[in-house]
């Protein structure tokens, strides 16, 4: 099955503060294998900046709020609008793993009883053509683990 030939599942929800890295983080979510709804929300407002073209098989909405909106209203604002079955929040200074929502996609479906999947996340640091891995978090999450660090970026889940 083809992306131009199924129906998006998972919707990439975006809060955005118009930061020069929204494009890169688009291009990850453009670079799945998956069909997916993104959707954008302009938190603080602004309309500065032209974003790439999703490709086929995939679509981009992207809403400005009539004031500006904090962090937690603005993952309010963006659950409003996923009108799919799963939902991933992306940050716009991150960017996704090639694979990353076909594998989380692939643990739910394996777990029809879980209420969410996690998969592995790499932090960099440095410059966009000579990144630094800093840490990787792709381990099992224990409930102890969690307690003392938060094992789960907004991302991986």
């Amino acid at each position: 099955m083809t992306m131009s030939e199924s129906v998006a599942r998972i919707s990439v929800l975006i809060r955005s503060i118009a930061r020069p890295t929204l494009a890169r983080a688009l291009l990850s979510v453009y670079a799945q294998d998956l069909p997916v709804r993104i959707a954008v929300v302009r938190a603080d407002m602004s309309d500065d900046e032209s974003l790439p073209s999703p490709p086929a098989g995939m679509t981009l909405e992207v809403s400005i709020p009539d004031h500006p909106l904090t962090r937690s209203a603005a993952a309010n604002h963006l659950l409003d609008r996923a009108e799919t079955e799963l939902a991933l929040f992306l940050d716009d200074d991150d960017e996704l793993l090639p694979g990353h929502l076909r594998r989380l996609v692939q643990a739910l479906d394996e777990h029809p009883q879980a209420a969410a999947a996690f998969a592995g996340v790499k932090c960099v640091s440095g410059a966009a053509d000579a990144p630094v891995t800093v840490h990787v978090y792709d381990d099992e999450v224990r409930l102890v683990d969690q307690q003392l660090q938060n094992r789960l970026p907004i991302h991986a889940v």
